[in-house]
């Protein structure tokens, strides 16, 4: 597949990048675009965070609630093609999206606002929810866009999915705790390329993507502050 064929291409061609870090801004900010959209056949992307060489958004086809894709800007085909700072930016955008995930599923998957006492107590939090990062490098393993990109899945309790994120239908509220359970079993073990997966409807990727993004702007705000006061000291 050449970058011109490339879906992951398109989504970063569409989505512009920021502005790289400088000594005053030491740390990408990350814009409130939604949505950005695609033509066919591409879909819409769910962007969660731009950088100047990477881009994190919604899989469309999510493993479960909140799975998100981290890839380099530019088409690089597996891991070893990535450049040194490409890699340095992956290693940068594992740790901030670590932390907001990890954050976003010990707090059960719920928004939490700015300026609220609860946001406060959140980002007192170092981010222990579950979750797993799984990049699959080359054909063999299961890649099938020929792209690198790194998945990002929350891991939420076996017993339950998250009320507030269980699929809309006439079925989903009447779902019993052991129906979830199975589901839950069912999608924790779905991985490298096998098993069902269901595609994003636009409600879910609304309310997932504000949630992380929420989380991921409070993780670079902390940032930003360490940054001054270590800036400050120098």
């Amino acid at each position: 597949m050449e970058a011109e064929d490339c879906p992951f291409c398109a989504i970063a061609a569409a989505s512009p990048a920021p502005p790289r870090p400088t000594t005053s801004s030491p740390l990408p900010s990350n814009p409130p675009n939604k949505s950005v959209p695609m033509a066919p056949p591409v879909s819409p992307a769910h962007i969660i965070l731009t950088h100047p060489l990477l881009l994190v958004f919604l899989d469309l086809q999510p493993l479960t609630h909140g799975h998100v894709l981290l890839c380099p800007r530019a088409h690089r085909g597996q891991v070893g093609d990535l450049s040194p700072e490409e890699a340095e930016a992956v290693g940068w955008a594992v740790r901030v999206l670590g932390k907001a995930i990890g954050r976003w599923v010990s707090g059960g998957g719920r928004p939490v606002l700015p300026g609220t006492q609860e946001r406060r107590e959140a980002d007192g939090n170092s981010g222990s929810g579950s979750w797993n990062l799984v990049v699959n490098n080359g054909p063999l393993a299961a890649q099938t866009i020929p792209h690198v990109h790194f998945h990002f899945i929350p891991r939420w309790p076996l017993d339950s999915t998250p009320p507030h994120l269980l699929p809309a239908g006439p079925n989903a509220a009447s779902q019993t705790p052991s129906e979830r359970e199975a589901e839950s079993r069912r999608k924790t073990w779905i991985m490298f390329g096998r098993g069902q997966r269901g595609d994003l409807d636009d409600e879910e990727a609304a309310f997932v993507g504000d949630a992380l993004r929420t989380e991921v702007d409070a993780v670079l705000r902390e940032d930003r502050e360490r940054a001054k006061i270590t800036m400050g000291k120098l």
